[in-house]
C-alpha cells in the first residue's frame, strides 16, 4: 500500500486547492492518506476527504485515512461519517 502525506490547511479557503493534491490513482490501487501534517481543518476538510474517497472509488481504487489530527477526528464524529470514511 502506498502512502500519501497530506499537508497544509484544509479549510474553506484552501479546500478547492486541496482537492487536486491527491495523486492520480489506478484501478486496484490502495492508498493510505496520512493526515498528520494537516495544520488546520474545518468542516471543509471532511468534504475534501469524502470527495477523495468518492473519486478513488470511481477509479476502482481504495483509500484509507490515517493519523487524523484530533480536531478533524472530532469533526468526523460530529458529522457522523466515521462509518463512511475508512479510518486506520
Amino acid at each position: 500500500m502506498n502512502v500519501f502525506q497530506a499537508s497544509g490547511k484544509f479549510t474553506l479557503d484552501t479546500a478547492v486547492a486541496q482537492l487536486a493534491t491527491l495523486p492520480t490513482l489506478s484501478q486496484g490501487e490502495r492508498l493510505e492518506v496520512n493526515l498528520s501534517q494537516i495544520s488546520a481543518a474545518d468542516s471543509s476538510a471532511v468534504a475534501v476527504l469524502l470527495y477523495w474517497l468518492r473519486n478513488a472509488r470511481k477509479q476502482g481504487a481504495e483509500l484509507c485515512f490515517s493519523e487524523l489530527p484530533e480536531g478533524l477526528a472530532g469533526l468526523i464524529r460530529l458529522y457522523d461519517v466515521s462509518a463512511i470514511l475508512p479510518l486506520k
